[in-house]
């Protein structure tokens, strides 16, 4: 079912930007979700993303955790092909809910806009004060990597909502991913 929802879930994010990984680590017994990404800019680049039902679960497994914030649902209703992820900062704590909020109706645009979109995450570090993680899938390697950010309408929501009005830097740049496995235990994407 297509639509916004609150996840009440926790992810560990291995390799995504700081720790790169050039084989993915096995999935642990109590994710989930897991999902193993390679790098389209560099094919030896792999990460992996798993969900936990509890921050606690998320802690033991080890890795960097957040907080499942805001997830939107797409068309595409088969296994995605390819990801995006971004890491964003918010330098003022006081435009968070202003951030999460423009990152919904972003997630909700593209739903309407992308047939290939399956998903979008926004994803809040549990370490990190401010620090934010966007994951987009999609069935295709033209929506992850150019219409994601190009198409149109999106290009326009994004001039008529400038991340400076959030105080939020994109720290990571847009990284760009093959999905080489993607395991959901609970049917989540």
């Amino acid at each position: 079912m297509a639509g916004a929802t609150s996840l009440n879930r926790y992810f560990v994010a291995r390799g995504l930007a700081r720790q790169r990984e050039t084989e993915p680590t096995p999935p642990l017994p109590d994710a989930s979700l897991s999902v193993v990404l390679r790098s389209l800019q560099d094919a030896g680049h792999v990460a992996r993303l798993e969900a936990f039902a509890s921050e606690g679960a998320a802690r033991a497994a080890g890795g960097e955790v957040f907080e499942a914030l805001v997830e939107v649902k797409g068309p595409w209703d088969k296994s995605p092909s390819h990801a995006v992820c971004a890491i964003w900062e918010i330098r003022d704590a006081g435009r968070a809910a202003d951030f999460v909020e423009s990152r919904r109706q972003l997630f909700t645009l593209r739903q309407q806009v992308l047939p290939t979109f399956a998903a979008d995450w926004l994803l809040k570090h549990r370490a990190q004060a401010g620090r934010y993680l966007v994951v987009g899938f999609y069935g295709d390697e033209e929506g992850a990597t150019r219409l994601c950010r190009e198409h149109p309408a999106i290009r326009q929501f994004a001039a008529a909502h400038p991340a400076g009005n959030y105080s939020a830097v994109d720290i990571s740049g847009l990284l760009c991913w093959r999905v080489e496995e993607f395991s959901s235990i609970d049917n989540s994407v």
